[in-house]
């Protein structure tokens, strides 16, 4: 069959989501793919779940390992694909009915296509997230950096920004299955590992086009690793840095001033984090004033302050790595203690005016 296309889909813990997901599949307007479940080793019924449907639909095909995290999930997911298209899908999203039939009949002159995604907040009024202003051929040199550069950090720069989500998510866009051939995604990195994959298949891919027409319904929810505390949070920034320096000096992608800039920007932003969601985390149990400490020895931090730009952040941003860089230890805890404590406020304030609303 011509174009057809592997659905790739790690589960892990989704059980709540797994009906909603199978259901948006089911109700397609083409049945020119296969539903690729690989189980990442879950804990709840979400096996017994994707056996059952594996049991009543042949286009559904499913596989169980230990649990390994959700890179190993997808590159085991690859290895068992047979389409000539590759798409992603996350086990608490689901798709549009026309998904497949839209992959099918716009990919042939591409090897990379991109669209949008409806950002599910709320699932009665989704907002569209539009990753430009325009559709458009992104195959270019110039156009190919401006890619990677948002695939980095896609709030950086001037112009057109989308507002929840960039191109750096694997959702929301479909590859030729030739292109990918040599990528995998990074085993045990947790935060970025999407981004990372995509810069390889920018570099490996000849022609890139960019629909602005959603097609994928991304779920807000709790079940992203990056919305929870880890204690391992150094680390997991540690290795992002590492992938996401190793790809760059891999194509050799720095001598472009706009992924240079982006990559400084990506980097402050997650030293802003680590000192947000880890040091000064209300569930950091820890020395506080150790761990500030320990932050500013790593290698990686400490050679991003020595080469500080501060053009490529915000006021508010460049204020709080100033203070960083002056080992302002006591005034960044008052500065996020104040912060937590406004953010618990609008929590309160939100919950009190449903209920009001709600009678």
């Amino acid at each position: 069959m011509d174009n057809y296309i592997s659905v790739i889909v790690p589960v892990y813990n989704g059980s709540e989501y797994i009906d909603d997901l199978i259901q948006s599949f089911l109700t397609q307007d083409s049945d020119n793919f296969e539903l690729i479940l690989v189980d990442d080793g879950s804990k709840d019924n979400s096996l017994d779940l994707i056996e059952r449907y594996h049991e009543r639909y042949d286009f559904i095909k499913t596989y169980h390992i230990e649990n390994s995290g959700v890179s190993v999930a997808r590159n085991y997911g690859l290895a068992q694909a047979v389409g000539n298209i590759i798409t992603f899908v996350d086990v608490d999203d689901k798709v549009s009915k026309n998904f497949i039939s839209f992959i099918e009949k716009n990919i042939t002159n591409y090897d990379i296509i991109l669209f949008d995604a409806y950002i599910c907040k709320d699932e009665s009024k989704p907002a569209i997230n539009k990753l430009f202003e325009y559709s458009g051929d992104f195959s270019t040199n110039s156009k190919k950096e401006r890619l990677i550069a948002q695939c980095i950090s896609y709030r950086f720069g001037s112009g057109y920004k989308p507002r929840y989500h960039g191109v750096g998510a694997i959702w929301g866009k479909a590859f030729k299955s030739n292109i990918l051939k040599e990528i995998e995604f990074v085993q045990g990195l947790r935060m970025s590992e999407d981004a990372v994959y995509v810069i390889e298949a920018i570099q490996s891919a000849s022609s890139i086009y960019y629909y602005n027409v959603p097609l994928y319904y991304y779920r807000t929810n709790n079940l992203s690793a990056s919305r929870s505390y880890d204690s391992n949070y150094l680390e997991t920034n540690t290795l992002m840095y590492k992938s996401f320096k190793d790809v760059l000096e891999k194509y050799n992608l720095s001598r472009s001033e706009n992924i240079d800039k982006a990559f400084q920007h990506r980097m402050f932003s997650n030293i802003i984090n680590i000192l947000r969601n880890f040091v000064f985390s209300k569930k950091n149990t820890g020395n506080n004033r150790d761990l500030f400490e320990k932050i500013r020895q790593v290698d990686w931090i400490d050679n991003a302050l020595s080469n500080y730009d501060n053009g490529v952040l915000s006021r508010s941003d460049a204020n709080i790595v100033a203070d960083f860089f002056n080992n302002k230890y006591l005034k960044l805890k008052i500065y996020f203690n104040f912060e937590y404590q406004l953010k618990h406020i609008k929590r309160l304030l939100m919950i009190y005016f449903a209920k009001r609303q709600n009678g």
